[in-house]
């Protein structure tokens, strides 16, 4: 029996595991073809604006999440580095060095708020734009966010839209 989808000579997380039943698979676009990702061109940031070359760290206990997204900023011509739980995302930052981290609030163990205020005591956690990622909607949970150090606090599913447009918006220089 043949297989499914072609072997690939692809690192990332999501093509080494193994294919699931029930699961979505997407296909691939070349990098630097984001328009062809394109569905509606009103949602979008104007095409000059700074959305590729940026390093970003996605930090969710959600293997599945973290993966996909990772990927969809990946293919849009970033930089990422995927992170499944607190400690793992303040060593990831040291050595990676973000510009963005996408983090979510709800994990076991550190959660987002704790990781977030250790990023933003060390040297290199100061200028980061750090993004929470959470299902908690409340004004509380917003509140929580801003006191542990959080830019924006955005509730899941999150639009990848509105990822895009915080990157134009912040005017973030692209990497070299």
């Amino acid at each position: 029996m043949r297989a499914p989808f072609p072997a690939s000579n692809s690192t990332s997380r999501a093509a080494r595991r193994e294919i699931q039943p029930g699961s979505i698979h997407l296909p691939l676009v070349p990098a630097g073809s984001e328009r062809a990702l394109t569905h509606d061109e009103g949602s979008r940031p104007a095409p000059d604006a700074p959305l590729t070359g940026h390093r970003i760290l996605v930090v969710d206990d959600d293997v599945d999440a973290a993966d996909s997204l990772g990927m969809l900023l990946e293919l849009l011509g970033n930089q990422t580095h995927i992170a499944y739980d607190g400690m793992s995302a303040i060593d990831a930052t040291r050595t990676f060095r973000p510009e963005v981290i996408l983090l979510d609030i709800g994990m076991p163990g550190m959660d987002g708020h704790d990781t977030c205020r250790h990023i933003r005591q060390s040297p290199w956690g100061q200028d980061v734009t750090i993004i929470a990622l959470t299902g908690w909607s409340q004004e509380q949970a917003r509140r929580q966010s801003r006191e542990a150090g959080f830019d924006l606090h955005f509730v899941k599913p999150v639009d990848p839209d509105h990822i895009l447009e915080i990157l134009a918006k912040r005017g973030m220089p692209t990497a070299p």
